[in-house]
């Protein structure tokens, strides 16, 4: 009887440990970030930046951190995280959390909030409904 348990627990563990992995994928969701101008230690800076978004949604809360690379000036910035989106909602928002030159130095921490009132489709590809923020360094 306690090989037949023993079984059962080993196969259940399996069953769950697959479950959950299946749940969580890598996923691109996007913004739009301008950086107007990078003044930071004198300025002058040329180089790349790295993007950190936190994505909600207005029923759920926090769902992921999506991270990204971008240049200065006005782009569209693909950020990738775990996540399994609903594509039929529209009730996801995102919030600008980090802009940093990629060598580490001269971060801000904008903390900006696009609309909640977002569908995946405006934020799974670059559009005219796609959020946008803007910050200076």
């Amino acid at each position: 009887m306690k090989k037949f348990a023993l079984f059962f627990i080993v196969i259940g563990s399996l069953i769950l440990g697959l479950t959950s992995n299946v749940k969580a994928q890598t996923t691109t969701f996007y913004c739009v970030l301008d950086i107007s101008s990078d003044t930071c230690n004198g300025g002058g800076y040329h180089g790349s930046y790295n993007v950190t978004v936190d994505l909600y949604t207005t029923g759920g809360g926090y769902q992921c951190t999506g991270t990204g690379t971008t240049t200065s000036g006005p782009h569209c910035v693909p950020l990738t995280c775990s996540y399994s989106p609903n594509q039929t909602t529209c009730t996801y928002y995102e919030i600008l959390t980090k802009v940093e030159r990629s060598g580490g130095t001269c971060a801000i921490t904008p903390n900006q909030m696009s609309t909640n009132t977002l569908c995946w489709s405006y934020i799974s590809t670059c559009n005219v409904n796609t959020p946008k923020f803007t910050v200076i360094l």
